[in-house]
């Protein structure tokens, strides 16, 4: 059984969420939840990454050489999921819902969505910098213009594992997963899933 507690951007804990709902004790089918930010996520990175596109043709930068760190963003993104999967499988908890409420997993904005990328885009600017060699200003706008493309690449494919994780899970315990809609809510309980019948 795979952990499906946190978010794809570092939002949550006691901070205020850029795009997740914050507090919302309401249970969400986890499955529904990830595919719902695995859509989102893809969504969103059509833009950012048409803009590095043109900024990086603009620029006179290699475009190829810089989709290769979308798709080492997209590589890391689902990595990361399954090793966290991976080490946290044992110390998952299941709980049935009972009289619970549940609802419909809650829709991400895709504008939200874009700013909750944007706000973490600088964490990879740099590394696009030292890595693809950017040593004049012009190539630290082009890292920077595909920095917000290759942490949308991130944020979907670890959103599809974390899919596929719970599908599987569910078939094979033969429950539907829940957990709270509030980012709040799952932070606070840890590792515990709720279950429902299907």
């Amino acid at each position: 059984m795979g952990t499906v507690t946190g978010t794809l951007v570092s939002e949550g804990g006691p901070r205020p969420s850029i795009a997740f709902v914050h507090d919302d004790p309401t249970l969400c089918s986890a499955a529904e939840w990830w595919s719902g930010v695995a859509r989102t996520s893809a969504t969103a990175l059509v833009p950012f990454a048409l803009v590095g596109a043109a900024t990086a043709f603009v620029a006179g930068a290699s475009v190829g050489r810089l989709a290769l760190f979308v798709l080492a963003g997209a590589a890391g993104g689902a990595g990361v999921r399954a090793v966290i999967t991976a080490l946290t499988r044992r110390r998952v908890v299941l709980r049935e819902a009972g009289e619970a409420p549940v609802g419909p997993a809650p829709r991400l904005r895709l504008s939200r969505f874009g700013l909750a990328v944007l706000a973490r885009a600088w964490v990879v600017w740099p590394a696009i910098v030292l890595l693809g060699g950017g040593r004049t200003p012009g190539e630290a706008l082009v890292a920077a213009a595909w920095s917000p493309a290759v942490v949308a690449a991130w944020a979907a494919s670890g959103a599809v594992v974390m899919a596929a994780v719970v599908r599987r899970s569910e078939e094979r315990a033969g429950v539907r997963l829940l957990f709270p809609a509030g980012v709040r809510q799952r932070v606070a309980a840890g590792h515990v899933l709720h279950t429902a019948p299907k």
